[in-house]
């Protein structure tokens, strides 16, 4: 049996979701990523913006819009962004 683990993620189901709350949940990641910018903080991180990737390429495949996130560059703390 093998029990290592995948790199790779597993593909998101969003069938049974409507457009909105596909919109609602990308759009409640781009409030917390500007929060965190606001704040001089990072607590949205790497699964978050995996997690806005896969919502982002949903609302593309309907065809819908939604502004993309502007994410911060990623720095290590205490070297110079």
């Amino acid at each position: 049996m093998d029990f290592t683990l995948s790199t790779k993620r597993p593909e998101e189901d969003f069938t049974g979701l409507s457009d909105h709350f596909i919109i609602r949940m990308y759009e409640f990641i781009r409030d917390q990523v500007a929060a965190d910018a606001a704040a001089g903080t990072r607590l949205v991180g790497i699964p978050a913006r995996h997690r806005a990737d896969s919502l982002l390429a949903e609302i593309n495949r309907r065809g819908l819009y939604c502004r993309p996130i502007d994410w911060p560059p990623l720095s290590v703390k205490g070297e110079p962004s």
